[in-house]
């Protein structure tokens, strides 16, 4: 379920200031806003941040808020896909970076833009205290295939053990599904913005 806690935060209101705050594009024509909240509790394993679709459709705010996570899941903060280290998505707006495409061999959306995002290595999890600190990491510049895509397609996950090397994953079918009926429109390409939790508080 849910971080009902952090839902509660989230309104079409605090949205738009969130945007705002930061002075990212926030479409009000119709064009779907992606976002990803990442969670005050930066603990590895867990599906505890908010994925979320906004739109205005004839002239009333949808808001749709799913769980999942922005942050790679426990294995690969352990064993990094490359020597630089696993990579953790930055806070930021990435303007058409994500687009109608195929995550092994499903629907997904996937990255078709260059992004900022910081590569932890093991040792330094390790020094963390094997939370993802991101304050003192220098972001780098790149397109990594980091897709919008699911953990199973019969099953809901609750532990993201291997479920992400840095992807935008949600862990409950139905909500998947409904993302891609909404998102899986051919040349369509979608901004994405990661957003922390307390520019909601």
């Amino acid at each position: 379920m849910i971080d009902q806690r952090l839902k509660k935060l989230i309104t079409p209101d605090s949205l738009h200031k969130a945007f705002c705050k930061h002075a990212y594009v926030f479409h009000t024509d119709g064009k779907i806003n992606l976002f990803g909240i990442r969670n005050n509790d930066y603990s590895v394993g867990t599906f505890n941040d908010v994925l979320g679709i906004h739109y205005v459709e004839n002239e009333q705010d949808v808001l749709i808020l799913h769980q999942g996570s922005v942050d790679p899941g426990s294995y690969y903060m352990n064993h990094p896909m490359q020597s630089s280290g696993t990579a953790v998505i930055r806070f930021q707006q990435v303007i058409d970076g994500w687009a109608p495409g195929y995550h092994m061999g499903y629907k997904a959306l996937v990255q078709v833009k260059p992004a900022w995002f910081f590569r932890i290595t093991t040792e330094q999890f390790e020094k963390d205290g094997r939370i993802i600190r991101l304050s003192d990491k220098t972001p780098v510049f790149e397109q990594i295939g980091c897709n919008m895509h699911r953990v199973n397609s019969k099953f809901d996950v609750f532990n993201n053990t291997n479920a992400s090397a840095g992807c935008q994953v949600r862990n409950l079918v139905d909500e998947y599904n409904k993302f891609i009926e909404l998102t899986w429109i051919v040349n369509a390409k979608y901004d994405y913005t990661v957003f922390p939790e307390k520019d909601f508080i």
